[in-house]
């Protein structure tokens, strides 16, 4: 676990309170959060809830160690989260991209352009069938 940073002394608290309101917006029985849960075996989180705890954090926050720092599949628990947003606020000196981090970056890119071009295909296939049928008229 990384230190609490300097310039946010309350940090695992936010982070900690913004779990939990969405763990209850589910109408869940958990009344602590820790930073060794699950997000998703033990907290029930989906992949729309974690996107949701990162927008939220963002806004209160007003920092995002998934741009650059860490990659969001990277986090597993509470903990990992609180670890990725030390790392946003440690200084320069302390913070390092996480190992494969480029690599995810890659794939991301990878998985656009081959989404990207099978769109372009379908519209050609569309197109050419329209146009087959107008010469069948």
């Amino acid at each position: 676990m990384l230190k609490q940073p300097e310039a946010m002394p309350n940090l695992e608290q936010i982070i900690h309170e913004t779990v939990l309101q969405i763990v209850q917006q589910q109408s869940s029985t958990i009344s602590e959060i820790k930073n060794d849960q699950k997000l998703n075996t033990e907290l029930s989180f989906s992949s729309l809830d974690l996107a949701q705890l990162v927008a939220v954090l963002e806004l209160k926050l007003e920092a995002d160690p998934f741009a650059k720092l860490v990659p969001i599949t990277s986090i597993r628990t509470v903990g990992d989260l609180y670890n990725a947003y030390c790392k946003c606020f440690s200084t320069t000196e302390e913070q390092e991209e996480q190992p494969g981090f480029e690599q995810s970056q890659n794939r991301v890119q990878a998985r656009l352009r081959a989404s990207v071009n099978r769109q372009a295909e379908r519209r050609q296939k569309l197109s050419a069938e329209v146009e087959e049928g107008k010469k069948d008229e």
